[in-house]
């Protein structure tokens, strides 16, 4: 509409295509163990881009500083074996493999914190989703997500800085 009134385009050159994320608030579901966060990874699992590897780091952060945590990994990809022997599978780590579109909101919904350690984003959908879904993201530290994602909302990975991986862990508990 702003498009046709206020910059006069044709209102025939335009289209509405929505990202189907539901603009409703989705309930979340309470932690029943709060001081066991529970992080979600929601996406595809492959280096270029989304940069997986990151995700043991983290992981073996937590278990390294002795830190509780929850991690579900759901998505699919080139690189879920290799996640899957560098992880384990163990009552901290579940891969829960691809997920349907219908059920990301009620899954995020059971999670706290969603991890996306990217190293170039657009306006990712999932992220969306996960706000929807009164998720906290945990995202790179890029000038994209630091425009538009509130910080006393989000966490920020400095994810070309050495200590990033304590850092991240230690914001995450904090939060």
């Amino acid at each position: 509409r702003r498009a046709v009134h206020e910059f006069k385009f044709p209102d025939k050159l335009l289209k509405y295509i929505p990202y189907g994320v539901a603009f409703h608030a989705i309930e979340r579901l309470p932690n029943p163990h709060p001081e066991i966060p529970r992080l979600i990874y929601l996406g595809r699992l492959i280096e270029e881009q989304k940069r997986v590897s990151r995700l043991p780091i983290l992981v073996s952060q937590f278990r390294r500083l002795g830190l509780p945590f929850s991690l579900t990994i759901a998505g699919d990809g080139p690189e879920r074996h290799t996640l899957q022997s560098q992880l384990g599978m163990d009552e901290q780590v579940h891969f829960i493999g691809r997920v349907e579109p219908s059920a990301v909101g009620l899954l995020l919904a059971q999670h706290d914190f969603m991890l996306l350690l990217s190293d170039y984003e657009g306006m990712p959908v999932s992220i969306l989703e996960a706000l929807n879904s009164g998720v906290m993201p945990v995202v790179s530290d890029l000038p994209g997500f630091r425009e538009w994602l509130d910080p006393n909302n989000a966490v920020f990975a400095r994810t070309q800085d050495a200590g990033w991986a304590c850092a991240t862990a230690g914001a995450i508990f904090e939060a």
